[in-house]
């Protein structure tokens, strides 16, 4: 898999992030963090589950970035069960 670009979604204010070796959406929770990179100075979002709706909400609407966004996290965590799947084996 392609490296993520990240540029759209950090100006749409929400991220793809490594949490233990899984990809998670989430929010800029603080844009202050990322120096003059960002053009606001508080959340776009009021949580990550509002993050994760609007990405939803654009990639049923055709976005085929917002479509690769879901399915890097949906692919991720797939993998990452099925790998604690066949150690348990």
């Amino acid at each position: 898999m392609t490296e993520f670009e990240n540029a759209q979604a950090l100006d749409e204010g929400w991220d793809l992030f490594d949490v233990d070796g899984r990809l998670q959406l989430q929010r800029i929770d603080c844009p202050a963090d990322y120096g003059d990179l960002l053009d606001y100075a508080e959340p776009k979002f009021q949580s990550d589950a509002h993050a994760i709706v609007e990405v939803s909400t654009k990639a049923r609407a055709g976005s085929a970035y917002h479509w690769d966004a879901l399915h890097r996290i949906a692919t991720i965590c797939h993998d990452s069960l099925a790998k604690r799947s066949r150690q348990r084996s």
